[in-house]
């Protein structure tokens, strides 16, 4: 095999984003525009290490580095979100990727290093299984979907219509109403809140594909999801509603106009987290 060697990101977003554009395994969560945005709204500080053979990347490992007095000192391979971890060629250099972020966090005195990985490889790290995701595969139209829907689905997908609940789709615009939402779902949880900055910095990193969906109760929201595409792929990683309208099942008008959306758009999947 060709000598691989094991780098650090400094001016190569561009190759990174190209693997990860090509690779079967990777996520939308490791373009390099999720590290600005990290750096950005958290100031965490991040180590994007790759793998380079024949001047062509053949591995990646995000890696974002946390510190606090609660937590201690560790590493998340992506934090925030659900996917993350090495994508790789072959399993020699998955391990060699592993062997530099063991010596990053020696470094930085890390407890651990936590690697989100959607597929299991054998790197001889204890692993947690606990968590599933719920993902739908989609129709190619609407009517489609709608039909696949029990009628007890559809009557509480049309009683927030009947109540004059109506949905908007925007960006940079619905930030605001979006974030109103998040926030009193977040206290009534007893959640810490994400600052705004995330979701407005999310919006301006990925503009093609990144959107959020807010119904309304004339003016004033009542629900909203932050939605985000890769590849055939629809994800919801934010939505919230508020617990006051409850019985008007804005929710499900939520869900169904971002599906709706996801056809439409062509996505073959949906990810409901």
């Amino acid at each position: 095999m060709t000598d691989i060697e094991i780098k650090l990101l400094t001016n190569e977003e561009s190759l990174w984003d190209q693997y990860v554009q090509e690779s079967s395994e990777a996520s939308l969560y490791h373009f390099t525009g999720w590290k600005r945005i990290i750096e950005q709204t958290f100031c965490h500080h991040t180590y994007y290490v790759y793998a380079l053979q024949q001047n062509r990347i053949v591995g990646i490992l995000p890696l974002v580095f946390l510190k606090s007095w609660l937590f201690g000192r560790f590493f998340i391979s992506v934090p925030f979100f659900n996917y993350g971890g090495i994508v790789a060629e072959n399993h020699e250099i998955r391990k060699r990727l592993l062997e530099k972020a063991i010596q990053i966090a020696q470094q930085e005195r890390a407890e651990h290093i936590e690697l989100r990985h959607l597929e299991h490889y054998d790197l001889e790290l204890p692993t947690k299984t606990s968590k599933v995701l719920m993902i739908l595969d989609l129709p190619s139209t609407p009517d489609d979907l709608w039909k696949m829907f029990k009628s007890k689905l559809r009557s509480q997908i049309r009683r927030p219509e009947k109540e004059g609940f109506t949905v908007k789709f925007g960006q940079l615009d619905e930030v605001e109403s979006f974030y109103e939402v998040f926030v009193y779902n977040m206290r009534d949880l007893g959640t810490p809140v994400y600052t705004k900055r995330l979701f407005e910095n999310t919006l301006r990193e990925f503009p093609d594909s990144a959107r959020i969906c807010t119904v309304y109760d004339g003016k004033s929201p009542i629900a909203s999801g932050f939605i985000i595409g890769f590849t055939n792929l629809l994800q919801i990683p934010w939505a919230s509603s508020l617990r006051m309208y409850n019985r008007f099942s804005p929710n499900m008008m939520l869900y169904w106009n971002i599906l709706k959306f996801a056809c439409e758009q062509g996505y073959t999947q949906f990810d409901f987290g």
